[in-house]
C-alpha cells in the first residue's frame, strides 16, 4: 500500500499523501481502506472517503490535521458562511475525524465580526 511513488504524483499530492500517512487521526481510516470498509478507499496513493452530501455522491479526500485550519479559514472567510454552510461546503470535498467539531470551533471562534455577530447574522 505504501510503495514509493508507483504513481507519478505532483509535489503537493505527495506532501498530502505523506501527511496522511503520518497523521495519527487517520490511522484507523487507513486500516479501513485496506479492508474496503466504512467507505474509505485509496486512489492514486491518497486516502479518500465516500459520502453523500446535499444529495450528491462525493469522494472526499481525507485531510491531514496540519491542513484543517487553513481549509476551514479559506472556506469560511471566502464567503463568510455560518457553521452549517461552511460544513456543507467542506464536506463536498473533504473528510476528517471530528470534522463537525473542528468547523464549529473555527466558525464560532474566528467567524465573529467586530460587532460580535457571526457572519451569517449580519
Amino acid at each position: 500500500m505504501f510503495d514509493d511513488d508507483p504513481v507519478s504524483l505532483d509535489p503537493v499530492s505527495r506532501d498530502v499523501r505523506d501527511e496522511q500517512r503520518a497523521d495519527p487521526t487517520l490511522e484507523r481510516a487507513w486500516v479501513w481502506a485496506q479492508k474496503n470498509k466504512n467507505s474509505f478507499f485509496v486512489k492514486d496513493e491518497l486516502l479518500y472517503h465516500r459520502d453523500k452530501v446535499l444529495q450528491q455522491n462525493v469522494q472526499q479526500i481525507c485531510l491531514p490535521t496540519a491542513r484543517r485550519n487553513e481549509v476551514c479559514r479559506l472556506a469560511h472567510d471566502m464567503c463568510h458562511l455560518g457553521y452549517k454552510r461552511t460544513k456543507e461546503k467542506l464536506r463536498l470535498s473533504f473528510f476528517w475525524p471530528g470534522m463537525s467539531k473542528t468547523i464549529r470551533e473555527y466558525v464560532y471562534t474566528f467567524g465573529l465580526s467586530k460587532e460580535g455577530k457571526s457572519c451569517d447574522q449580519r
